[in-house]
């Protein structure tokens, strides 16, 4: 037996008797919602998936022997978690003479941002320094910054970071239920 809605089917052998139905309408409509459901929790996935991001700045080091490089900021609706930090010359195994300050601040001003917004000091160059989760984090408009002091003149110095950048509403919020997404 045949309907347009749906597809039926009787089977008979002997004592043996099976009955199969299925409505084609019905179970179009629960693909098409399973698949929705799926595209939303793809997108959920996406929204909140943290994103590994490396940046190196070099800079020539003025008369002054003082250089400030900006690291960077995160984007906007995001933060940034600091998980490593170099600075240096332009190879590790170049002589960089000279400390170096890590700073987190709002203001970029070409100087030092004082020891309110240091984190972290090099006393030797090349410097690498690791982090832990939160150790350095950076919210919106605030920049990391590295200020090398005691620099030689006309030499190129470099830092590199490695952060993780998270979007600021990956939670979703207290307003989102999960298991009904």
């Amino acid at each position: 037996m045949t309907e347009a809605a749906g597809v039926h089917a009787d089977i008979n052998v002997g004592d043996f008797a099976l009955s199969v139905g299925a409505d084609l309408r019905t179970m179009k409509d629960e693909i098409k919602d399973l698949a929705d459901h799926t595209r939303r929790l793809w997108s959920r996935l996406q929204f909140g998936t943290p994103i590994k991001y490396r940046r190196a700045v070099s800079a020539t080091v003025p008369a002054s022997g003082q250089v400030v490089i900006d690291l960077g900021t995160p984007d906007s609706g995001t933060w940034w978690d600091v998980e490593a930090v170099v600075i240096g010359g332009e190879d590790y195994t170049t002589t960089a003479a000279g400390t170096a300050g890590l700073y987190v601040s709002a203001q970029v001003q070409g100087l030092s941002p004082g020891t309110s917004e240091l984190v972290d000091i090099a006393q030797v160059l090349p410097n690498r320094a690791f982090y832990g989760h939160r150790d350095i984090v950076l919210q919106e408009r605030e920049h990391l910054i590295a200020v090398i002091n005691g620099a030689t003149p006309g030499q190129v110095y470099v830092a590199a970071t490695t952060v993780t950048s998270y979007n600021v509403a990956a939670a979703l919020g207290k307003l989102t239920n999960v298991a009904g997404v």
